[in-house]
């Protein structure tokens, strides 16, 4: 073989390596997670995991020719990570999965949860977005972005997440409360009061207490619409539901006081007194 000959061979082998590598990054950085194969995590039991065949491949005591096999690790040790309340370390490894894959939405949902868990919706927010593009039917994915968002005050972005979380499961009330609290931020006071009704009769049990809050929100709604009697219903309604909610007996006594029922209000506030002695 001439000089020459070898020299094109060279060319196109090294083209043909070079070609590979290309596709087999594009392969890592596919948008909208692949399926990550589960090659590392075990069962035992029906709670509790068994990772040391993801640690040993991170730590390259098991060989492995597949990256996807490495992202699966750090992915699922991530996970085992926010089980046992380990957030730091949860959100590196969901960050070192992201490195090899950055595209890998469910990565950047859990980490994205995570950093929300820890109060931080600066950083919660992208990842939770990006985790509900790839994943949009993710219930609590979409409630925690709603959440995120309203803290932000990105009360248009909350208003969809919450509606599409409801579109999920119209039997939960928890978006349709996130929404009542997102039009009530915005000022959109007769929306806020649907959407609270709305919660209210989903079929799903929801505590006393939190009913009870939730009158007490409706009531604070109702006098900045001047409907006192409907105020007074919805204060009412709350005391119903939970006794012990001395907010709801302060808020009715101020309102017996300006309505001119000196000695309702008298009573609430007693009985205001009374609860926090408990």
């Amino acid at each position: 073989m001439g000089q020459g000959s070898f020299k094109r061979c060279a060319f196109f082998a090294l083209l043909a390596f070079f070609l590979t590598m290309v596709f087999d990054c594009r392969a890592i950085a596919l948008p909208n997670d692949p399926k990550i194969p589960d090659t590392c995590r075990k069962w035992r039991g029906n709670v509790r995991w068994d990772i040391s065949e993801c640690i040993a491949i991170i730590e390259g005591r098991r060989h492995t020719e597949n990256l996807l096999d490495l992202v699966s690790a750090y992915f699922f040790r991530g996970q085992y990570f926010r089980i046992l309340n380990r957030k730091a370390e949860a959100i590196a490894d969901f960050s070192s999965a992201l490195l090899i894959r950055p595209r890998f939405s469910l990565a950047q949902a859990w980490r994205g949860m995570v950093w929300k868990e820890l109060d931080n919706c600066e950083l919660a927010y992208p990842d939770l977005v990006a985790g509900v593009r790839g994943n949009p039917r993710y219930e609590s994915l979409l409630i925690d972005a709603a959440i995120c968002a309203y803290k932000l005050k990105k009360f248009e972005n909350a208003i969809e997440l919450s509606r599409a979380a409801i579109v999920q499961n119209r039997r939960n009330p928890v978006p349709r409360m996130n929404l009542a609290s997102t039009y009530l931020a915005m000022g959109s006071l007769r929306e806020a009061l649907k959407a609270y009704d709305e919660a209210l009769a989903r079929p799903v049990r929801i505590e006393q207490p939190d009913i009870s809050r939730v009158h007490v929100q409706k009531g604070i709604i109702y006098i900045a619409l001047n409907e006192l009697e409907l105020a007074l219903q919805s204060y009412t309604r709350a005391i119903q539901h939970d006794p012990n909610n001395r907010n709801a007996y302060i808020r009715r006594a101020y309102l017996h006081a300006h309505m001119g029922r000196n000695e309702l209000a008298e009573a609430d506030l007693m009985s205001a007194n009374r609860t926090s002695a408990k």
